[in-house]
């Protein structure tokens, strides 16, 4: 699974689809059974968010999101998040059952980002499957 790592080296498993960022804001959908209070305080110290990785199993950095250093006030946590999908084989048999998990979804914004954001649909579909596979 792909993990953030924390400029402080605070690493965290991210869900599918676990790191979008847009229009100056950086969404983040974290596997951790932590305390939401506790996982809040981690990413309200600015200095732990002012780089902030996006690793793959094998250690290779996917994506770097620098400065989203503002946690947004707003945080919920989902008890039933998809983890992983359903996989079937050729004939349509499934191998693999759905696996759902506990996840901790967080907003840090930019300050100094721009608000428009000039990607496409396309280009969004296409970051969030070389981020998260």
């Amino acid at each position: 699974m792909t993990k953030i790592v924390l400029s402080n080296q605070k690493e965290y498993e991210i869900a599918v689809g676990g790191a979008e960022s847009k229009n100056g804001s950086l969404i983040l959908k974290l596997v951790t059974d932590d305390a939401l209070e506790t996982v809040r305080d981690v990413f309200k110290n600015t200095e732990n968010t002012q780089t902030i990785r996006s690793v793959a199993d094998n250690g290779a950095t996917l994506m770097v999101y620098k400065d989203f250093t503002s946690l947004d006030t707003k945080s919920e946590v989902d008890e039933a998040y998809v983890l992983n999908y359903p996989e079937y084989d050729e004939t349509g048999l499934k191998t693999k059952e759905q696996t759902t998990g506990r996840v901790i979804i967080l907003k840090l914004n930019n300050p100094n980002a721009a608000t428009t954001d000039n990607n496409s649909e396309f280009d969004s579909i296409w970051k969030e499957e070389i981020l998260n596979g």
